[in-house]
């Protein structure tokens, strides 16, 4: 066996031995799973009696959902915030999604196209080509991780296929993701402390993200099927 092939084939052995890993663990501790979307009080009580081993389990469960996609990423990042307060949760729901967000890019990067459609129709995928394609593909993904509602771990999965570092790549999506994940963050804490204040300016904010990141996004598109046009034409 060639040396490309070993080190191709001990990747590979990597990443599906985290993957088992996370399986795993929820697969023992599913219950909570459930528990933290019926009753957070409960999952609180429970993350909170297994001390430092409750925040390792919700990290491996952050960084779970971003793999498989088992629901969706806001309802983590607002029980992070419920259970942790913002600085824990903060820190934790970003460990978690950078962990998921590196083993997700790995899994496309090294299984490539069809594993990648076994997540996602590939009708979805070609709407995200032109992150492929952009010459400004660096600051394209930095808006698209950073506007609230658009599928991050779809364009995790469609990053790894293409020529991008994973390095790179972790870079621009944590830093996109921080904002929208801080403030949903201190909505899980407005929540849990019942601040009905700090409530409406978590989703005053996340509302004005929304909507800067949208013209961000809208505008970058159309300069970019401009640039396509006239270099078409000419």
């Amino acid at each position: 066996m060639s040396s490309k092939k070993r080190r191709r084939l001990i990747n590979l052995s990597s990443v599906a031995a985290l993957i088992f890993i996370l399986i795993l663990i929820t697969v023992l501790f599913g219950d909570t799973l459930i528990d933290m979307v019926k009753d957070p009080d409960d999952f609180r009580k429970r993350t909170d009696s297994m001390g430092i081993l409750g925040r390792l389990l919700f990290v491996l469960l952050t960084a779970l959902q971003v793999v498989l996609a088992v629901l969706p990423g806001q309802i983590f990042t607002l029980a992070g915030g419920y259970c942790f307060g913002v600085l824990w949760g903060t820190i934790l729901t970003m460990v978690g999604t950078l962990i998921g967000s590196a083993i997700a890019f790995l899994l496309s990067r090294f299984l490539g196209l069809r594993a990648v459609t076994s997540f996602y129709p590939e009708e979805k995928l070609q709407n995200l080509s032109f992150l492929r394609e952009s010459k400004k593909q660096d600051l394209f993904t930095l808006i698209v991780f950073l506007i609230p509602g658009i599928p991050k771990d779809m364009v995790t999965y469609f990053m790894g296929l293409t020529q991008m570092k994973l390095p790179k790549f972790l870079i621009l999506s944590m830093l996109g993701r921080f904002p929208a994940t801080l403030i949903t963050v201190l909505g899980g804490a407005a929540i849990q402390t019942q601040n009905i204040a700090l409530i409406i300016v978590s989703i005053t904010l996340i509302a004005i993200l929304l909507l800067i990141g949208s013209c961000c996004y809208e505008k970058r598109r159309s300069l970019e099927k401009e640039n396509k046009n006239s270099e078409q034409q000419r």
